[in-house]
């Protein structure tokens, strides 16, 4: 792809926004993730489209393109978002695993406040590798001067599938596995539906 420094210069030195005055400046959030290969992807909404037809369930679902499993967030207010993304990718380059496999054979709902919660994908065997990778970057990222925000004891891998009402029961689904070769640094425009990939790095 084209190199991260073309990447930034959309940015400016003060983030995205900072010429505009055509109302509020959307927020953002930045996030390592795993994401899924194309075929992984049909399947997921393949799958997806078919289970919420059969519960029942109304609301919006992730497009196939955003599909995405989130490794950790990347704090924002350290900084300009050029200069956070830059000491990001620097701490993904320092991380060393080897490509692994996940699973996931479950669909729930984690608890919300909004009347729509989030449906996901998730598993129920110990995604160590995954689990290892996740610890790795945290501490890259610490190093950094780039502390996740949440506590690595409270990561439950998953996929969310859509934001819905109405879902009951958790439930198993026929086993997804795929073999994770890396890992993307992901800037969401929250209320855009838009995702935009940064950067990539390889495990091997």
């Amino acid at each position: 792809g084209p190199p991260m420094t073309e990447r930034l210069s959309l940015f400016g030195a003060d983030g995205p926004g900072t010429e505009a005055a055509t109302g509020p400046v959307p927020s953002q959030t930045l996030f390592f993730a795993v994401l899924p290969p194309a075929e992984i992807g049909d399947r997921i909404t393949g799958q997806r489209q078919q289970m919420f037809r059969e519960m029942g369930l109304t609301g919006n679902v992730i497009a196939r393109d955003r599909l995405h499993l989130t490794l950790t967030l990347v704090p924002t207010d350290t900084g300009p978002l050029g200069e956070v993304v830059s000491k990001a990718s620097a701490a993904a380059s320092s991380v060393t695993a080897r490509p692994f496999d996940v699973r996931f054979d479950r669909v729930l709902a984690f608890r919300s406040t909004k009347p729509k919660m989030p449906v996901v994908l998730a598993s129920t065997v110990a995604q160590e590798a995954l689990c290892d990778l996740k610890q790795r970057l945290d501490g890259a990222l610490a190093r950094a001067g780039l502390k996740a925000p949440r506590a690595a004891a409270s990561f439950t891998p998953h996929v969310t599938l859509g934001y819905c009402e109405g879902f009951g029961a958790e439930q198993a689904v026929e086993p997804l596995t795929w073999r994770v070769e890396g890992f993307a640094l992901v800037l969401s425009f929250v209320g855009q539906t838009r995702h935009e990939h940064l950067g990539t790095w390889q495990l091997r």
